[in-house]
């Protein structure tokens, strides 16, 4: 019933990232779905090994990219930690990097509820050219790591990133002068990027998809003289606004979007005041798709002045 299933995963096309109207799947949902499926049809298949070698290369930290995946994978896993009783270890790791011990620890039942062991290497202990990482175990239970480079790029930060063509978004800052009646400004007042301590600002996102997207994400980083205007906690169905909710973080405002029709341009408003004189940057506002990583869209970063009020 599997092999079909086995077959795919073994030629690298299990999970083909795809999409079904607006929904999207990921590889990560059909391959914890096989292994999870695998423990309780074949429980003895030594593929299993495998599948979850690789469930584990796509994991980030201690999550996958989306909950979603993060629980689907959990699914399988769990099923499969079950299946395996690997949950008593007994063995101790130790980490080389070109010769020199980076790190040695014992293992024990005690780990598994543990957070993950995590070795960061500084750029002095990784010389350019070859390195070699070797990571050796004695004793008994499994032993499971996975290795990143990262790396940071300077760039112009003012031109919006090369995202997918299917998102757009742009962000702009104009002067709070509400006629009245209205909850928004109009179009005869015009964007600016200089202010007073104690002025209001409206900032106004406008994002469109060229086809329909479900759970969309929007942040966008504040600029650090200015601080985002909170209503604070409101009653379920008292916002009135097409978005789903609004999160206010000290950095950045975040808006989740439950759907975007094909074509239609949409528009998010919300409200900053400046605080603090200086000249600050705002980095790019995001729009991007929580279950599908190559889908997603910068604009660019902004300089906003704030000057002293007197």
């Amino acid at each position: 019933m599997l092999e079909p299933l086995w077959t795919a995963f073994a030629a690298g096309d299990l999970g083909v990232a795809k999409r079904t109207g607006f929904e999207y799947y990921s590889a990560t949902d059909d391959a914890s779905a096989l292994l999870f499926a695998a423990t309780v049809i074949s429980p003895h298949d030594a593929r299993q090994e495998g599948l979850v070698r690789w469930l584990m290369d796509q994991r980030r930290d201690d999550h996958w990219y989306s909950t979603r995946d993060t629980a689907f994978s959990l699914y399988g896993l769990i099923r499969y930690l079950y299946h395996t009783n690997e949950l008593h270890p007994d063995l101790d790791a130790q980490v080389t990097v070109n010769g020199q011990t980076v790190l040695t620890r014992h293992l024990g039942q005690e780990s598994v509820t543990q957070p993950a062991i995590t070795v960061t290497l500084e750029k002095a202990q990784l010389p350019p050219g070859p390195f070699t990482i070797i990571i050796t175990r004695k004793g008994t239970g499994k032993l499971y790591y996975s290795a990143e480079l990262e790396q940071m790029v300077s760039d112009a930060i003012a031109i919006p990133a090369a995202g997918t063509p299917d998102l757009q978004i742009t962000r702009s800052y104009r002067p709070l002068a509400l006629k009245p009646g209205a909850t928004s400004n109009d179009d005869t007042v015009k964007p600016t990027f200089a202010y007073k301590v104690g002025d209001t600002l409206e900032v106004k996102l406008q994002l469109q998809a060229k086809h329909a997207f479900a759970n969309i994400m929007v942040e966008d980083p504040l600029p650090a003289g200015c601080e985002a205007l909170d209503r604070g906690a409101v009653d379920l169905g008292e916002w009135d606004d097409w978005w789903t909710n609004q999160i206010v973080r000290d950095k950045m405002v975040s808006f989740a979007v439950r759907y975007l029709a094909a074509g239609k341009p949409y528009t998010i408003s919300y409200h900053l005041t400046a605080q603090t004189p200086g000249v600050f940057t705002a980095l790019p506002v995001r729009i991007y798709d929580m279950y599908n990583p190559g889908a997603w869209a910068d604009g660019g970063a902004q300089v906003v002045t704030v000057r002293p009020k007197f």
